[in-house]
C-alpha cells in the first residue's frame, strides 16, 4: 500500500482566500498530487490563492508528518517530472553488484561549441531502488523526496555519493554526448529501479531548478557468486560497455580485467594493420580494391568485429535463453564448484562443439572464469568486415547452418526492441525506447509542489 497523497488547491477569487477541501467547490480547483508531485497550470491577472491539504491516514500503517515545498513560474515549472511511456535512461548492462546506465543522446547538434558545452556538464543525476524496498512509495516523482529517501542516490546533501560513479560519454548511437553512471554495491539477483533526474545543484533560482525527475527504468542484477562482472572506459574498444567472463580471484577489480582484454584486442589490431597497410588505400578510384568501400571502412568494420569476438559478453550460465552459448562447462567455477556430469553430458549432447571452453584459449588459461554463458556476436559483424575489406586479406564468414555458425554468431531478433540483447555488437544495451533525446516538457504559468516523505511503519 502506497501513501496517500497530499492535494493541491488554488483559487483566483478574493472570496476565497483559503482554498481547501472546506471551500467553496465553485470558486477553486484542485488536483491530487502524483507519487509525491504536483503540476497545475493556472491563468491569473490578480492575486493567486493556494492551499495544500492532507488526507486521513490510517495509523495501523502510516505514521509521521507530510513535508513540502511549493513554487510558481511564470517560464516553467520549478518542480516537474515526467509520465512518458518511454524511459529516458538506457540500462546498458550489470553483473552481481553493480550496474551501468547511461541516458540517450542529450544532444544532436553537429555545432562542436553545443557539443563541447554539453560534454563539460554532467547536466543530471540517478537514484537505485531495490523493489523490495517501500522508502520512496508514493514518493517517486519527487526530487527532493528521492534525494533524502531513495535507497541509493547519486547525491546526498549536495554531494555525490560513493556508490554512484557518473560521467560523460560519446560510446552508442552517432558518437554523441551522453551520460552515464555506474552503481556498485548492489545486491545480487535483484530487480532495481533506476530514476534519472535533472541536477539541481548549480542553481537554486534558475528555471526549473526544483528538479525535474523522468520516469524509472527497471534493471536487473545478476546472480550470486556469478563470473560476469562489468568493463567500460576501454582505452581501445571504446564501445565495449557490458559484463564479460570474470574471476575476483585472477582479477581482483573491474579495471585489471579490462586491461587483460582490451590489450590483447589492441594487439590483434596492430597485427591486421600491417597487412591492411599493403593495400593501396591512396590509389586513383578506378585502382581501388572498391568504389563504395576503402580502407578506413575496413579498419572500422575490422575493429568492431574483433572487440565483439575477443571481449566475450558475459550472461549467468544459469539463463536459459535459446540465444546463449554455453562456455567452459567443463571448468570449475571460481568458487571451484563443478557442474555435475550428467548437466555436462546434456550440454555436449545438445551443442556438439564449443562448450568446454571459451572462445578464446587466453580467457580459461588467464582468467579462469568457469561455465558461463555468452550472448554471441551479431553475425552482420562478420558480413560487414567481407564487405569492407579487401578480398586480398581473405575473410569469409561461416553461413546459418554451416559447422561453426551456431557456436560463433548470433542473429538479430525481434525480442532486441523489447529490451533483449540477442546478439552482441559495439553500444549494445537494453533498448526499449526509440527515442535520441531526452527532453524536459515546458509549459507556461505553473505552480509546482514536491511532496518530501511519509514515513512507512
Amino acid at each position: 500500500m502506497d501513501p496517500p497523497q497530499l492535494t493541491l488547491w488554488v483559487s483566483t477569487s478574493s472570496n476565497n482566500q483559503s482554498p481547501g477541501p472546506s471551500a467553496d467547490m465553485d470558486q477553486q480547483d484542485f488536483q491530487e498530487f502524483t507519487e509525491g508531485a504536483v503540476m497545475f497550470n493556472v491563468s491569473a491577472s490578480e492575486d493567486l490563492y493556494i492551499g495544500i491539504s492532507a488526507p486521513t491516514i490510517n495509523p495501523k500503517y502510516f505514521s509521521g508528518i507530510y513535508n513540502f515545498k511549493v513554487a510558481a513560474s511564470t517560464d516553467a515549472p520549478y518542480f516537474s517530472y515526467d509520465e512518458s511511456s518511454e524511459a529516458d535512461l538506457i540500462w546498458v548492462d550489470s553483473d552481481a553488484s553493480a550496474a551501468l546506465l547511461m541516458t540517450h543522446n542529450l544532444t544532436t547538434s553537429t555545432d562542436e561549441a553545443v557539443d563541447q558545452q554539453v560534454m563539460s556538464t554532467e547536466p543530471y543525476v540517478m537514484f537505485a531502488q531495490n523493489d523490495q524496498d517501500r522508502s520512496i512509495s508514493g514518493l517517486r516523482y519527487s526530487y527532493c523526496g528521492l534525494t533524502n529517501y531513495a535507497q541509493i542516490a547519486a547525491v546526498r546533501n549536495g554531494k555525490f555519493a560513493s556508490m554512484v560513479t557518473t560521467g560523460m560519454t560519446r560510446r552508442g548511437a552517432g558518437n554523441l554526448p551522453k551520460q552515464q553512471f555506474y552503481f556498485s554495491g548492489l545486491n545480487a539477483s535483484t530487480n532495481y529501479a533506476g530514476i534519472l533526474a535533472r541536477n539541481t545543484a548549480t542553481s537554486t533560482t534558475s528555471v526549473g531548478a526544483g528538479g525535474h525527475v523522468f520516469r524509472a527504468t527497471n534493471f536487473t542484477t545478476k546472480s550470486q557468486g556469478g563470473n560476469c562482472a562489468v568493463v567500460f572506459n576501454l582505452t581501445f574498444c571504446d564501445e565495449v560497455a557490458y559484463a564479460v567472463p570474470s574471476n575476483n580471484n585472477t582479477f581482483p577489480n573491474a579495471t585489471l580485467l579490462a586491461n587483460f582484454y582490451d590489450d590483447f584486442a589492441q594487439e590483434m589490431y596492430s597485427n591486421f594493420e600491417k597487412n591492411l597497410a599493403q593495400i593501396q588505400c591512396e590509389a586513383e578510384s578506378t585502382q581501388r580494391y572498391s568504389l563504395v568501400r576503402n580502407c578506413s571502412q575496413c579498419a572500422e568494420a575490422y575493429k568492431a568485429w574483433l572487440c565483439s569476438v575477443t571481449i566475450p559478453r558475459c550472461e549467468d550460465f544459469a539463463k536459459e535463453d535459446s540465444y546463449l552459448w554455453p562456455r567452459a562447462i567443463t571448468q570449475p567455477f571460481p568458487d571451484k564448484s563443478t557442474l555435475s556430469q550428467s548437466v555436462i553430458e546434456s550440454i555436449q549432447n545438445n551443442k556438439t562443439s564449443g562448450v568446454d571452453s571459451s572462445r578464446l584459449p587466453r580467457i580459461d588459461e588467464f582468467v579462469k572464469p568457469g561455465p558461463y554463458k555468452e550472448v554471441l556476436p551479431c553475425e552482420d559483424l562478420c558480413y560487414n568486415i567481407v564487405q569492407s575489406c579487401p578480398a586480398s586479406l581473405g575473410f569469409s564468414c561461416p553461413q546459418p547452418g554451416m559447422i561453426g555458425f551456431d557456436q560463433s554468431y548470433g542473429r538479430r531478433s525481434e525480442e532486441d526492441a523489447n529490451g533483449v540483447i540477442t546478439c552482441n555488437y559495439p553500444g549494445s544495451a537494453h533498448f526499449f525506447s526509440s527515442s535520441a533525446l531526452v527532453s524536459i516538457p515546458w509549459v507556461t504559468m505553473t505552480l509546482a509542489a514536491s511532496l518530501m516523505a511519509l514515513v512507512l511503519l
